[in-house]
C-alpha cells in the first residue's frame, strides 16, 4: 500500500486504522469530504508518508498521525488548524488552502488537476 484516496462519504478513520503500512507515501482526502475524525496513530508508524491532504471538516485528528510528515495541505485556516492541538514534527510544513493565489506572503496551497500544489 503506497498511496490511499478516501472518498468523500467517509466520516472517520478508525483508531489505527493504517498503523504500520510502511511503504505508504501518500493520503488524499477529497476537496468535497466529509471527513471529520482521524483517530490516535491512524497513520502511525507510516515511515513513507510524507504528505497527506486533509479537509477543513476535520475536528479531531488524533497524536501520532504526522510523525514522519513534511508537508499537511490542510482544507481550513490557520486558526482551526491550531485549535486541532496537533503535534507536527519540526520540519513539517503545513499549507493552508486558498482557490485563489493570496495577496499576502505565506503557506497556501490550492488543486491543480487534483493535486495539490502550494502557490509561490
Amino acid at each position: 500500500l503506497t498511496e490511499i484516496h478516501i472518498p468523500n462519504n467517509v466520516t472517520s478513520i478508525g483508531k489505527e486504522a493504517f498503523i504500520g503500512c510502511e511503504k505508504l507515501a501518500t493520503v488524499t482526502i477529497g476537496a468535497d469530504s466529509q471527513l471529520t475524525t482521524v483517530g490516535t496513530s491512524a497513520f502511525s508508524n507510516c515511515y513513507n508518508l510524507k504528505s497527506i491532504v486533509l479537509p477543513g471538516t476535520v475536528t479531531s485528528l488524533g497524536n501520532d498521525n504526522l510523525e514522519t510528515v513534511s508537508s499537511v495541505y490542510w482544507g481550513g485556516t490557520a486558526e482551526e488548524w491550531e485549535a486541532l492541538g496537533v503535534y507536527t514534527s519540526y520540519d513539517c510544513t503545513v499549507y493552508y488552502y486558498s482557490e485563489n493565489e493570496p495577496a499576502e506572503k505565506g503557506y497556501f496551497w490550492h488543486y491543480v488537476d487534483n493535486l495539490p500544489v502550494a502557490w509561490e
